[in-house]
């Protein structure tokens, strides 16, 4: 069994670090046309928070499950989560490059856009790893 809010916690977690991560590394390789990092994080929430929400709580619950299942540590845990979200971190670069700016012309810039938003799903990804292993490690204690 895991914990009920693990699915809620690690969306708010995984979208709370992916879209900032995102607009930062955006706003630093100036991809886009120039807009202050508010508009960008504005349309960013607008158009990328809830995939970003509802896909990082889905990975959350699924860590969760495994650990659970498995009695798997924080590595495995965090590797799991990191797999998936550095995925959704290149998708979401990409919706939001679509939502900004209708994105590159050129079919090379697609791969950089999807590039740069690796990282962001990388270090979101180890986020959610660290709150839903550490959430069902608790709470399997209990029980």
């Amino acid at each position: 069994m895991i914990p009920r809010s693990t699915f809620w916690l690690g969306g708010l977690v995984g979208a709370g670090a992916a879209l900032p991560l995102l607009v930062l590394a955006f706003s630093r390789l100036a991809l886009f046309d120039p807009a202050p990092a508010w508009d960008l994080l504005l349309e960013s929430a607008i158009f990328g928070g809830l995939p970003a929400l509802l896909t990082a709580g889905g990975i959350a619950r699924l860590v969760a499950h495994r650990t659970a299942e498995r009695g798997t540590g924080f590595g495995a845990g965090i590797a799991r989560a990191v797999s998936a979200m550095s995925l959704v971190g290149a998708g979401l670069a990409v919706l939001i490059a679509v939502a900004q700016t209708g994105g590159p012309e050129d079919p090379r810039g697609w791969a950089l856009v999807a590039a740069t938003g690796l990282p962001a799903g990388i270090a979101s990804g180890i986020a959610v790893g660290l709150v839903a292993v550490s959430r069902q490690r608790r709470w399997g204690a209990r029980t």
